[in-house]
């Protein structure tokens, strides 16, 4: 039940961030225009602290969830399971995700946008925002969390009723065939 509360969490505040999208008008960025938005943003550093802490969270759920298997696991076992943890986030290749992002940024954005939004970040009041997102972000999901979960809880037992009450129809028309 944490896991599916933890990824319609996160697609909760996924589609929360979507804005709705017009295709471009005008000339698309280069991969110079996007690289030069990633460093104001500081994307790099911004991607490495957000696999680090998704990663810190995964690697707690699966310890809980190696307990529940092997109530008796040895301290030793799971660290083994941290460490493949981390071995897996220190293989991921932020790099090559950045590059892979890029057409993704070249189909959304024109050249004229990607421009101002760099301009923007690199100003003061753009790298306040990026210096100060971090803290907003994580007290803005502390602050949706209770309500999350209760409403993930609400859906998961109405669907917990719904293939209930399917399970007994099956068997029911099972029984009178």
């Amino acid at each position: 039940m944490k896991r599916t509360s933890s990824f319609f969490l996160v697609l909760l505040l996924s589609c929360a961030t979507a804005v709705a999208q017009q295709p471009p008008t005008g000339p698309a960025p280069t991969r110079e225009d996007i690289e030069k938005y990633y460093e104001a943003t500081h994307t790099r550093a911004l991607m490495k602290s957000v696999m680090e802490t998704m990663f810190n969270q995964f690697r707690q759920t699966m310890r809980d969830e190696m307990k529940k298997r092997v109530p008796d696991a040895t301290p030793e076992m799971l660290d083994k399971v941290g460490r493949q943890m981390n071995d897996f986030l220190q293989g991921l290749d932020l790099e090559a995700m950045l590059q892979a992002m890029t057409p993704v940024y070249q189909k959304h954005l024109t050249k004229p946008d990607l421009d101002a939004m760099t301009a923007f970040y690199s100003s003061p009041a753009g790298q306040r925002i990026l210096n100060e997102m971090p803290a907003i972000t994580a007290e803005a999901m502390q602050a949706s969390t209770a309500l999350v979960r209760k409403q993930m809880e609400v859906a998961e037992r109405k669907t917990d009723e719904l293939v209930a009450a399917m399970e007994k129809d099956t068997k029911a028309k099972s029984k009178s065939d």
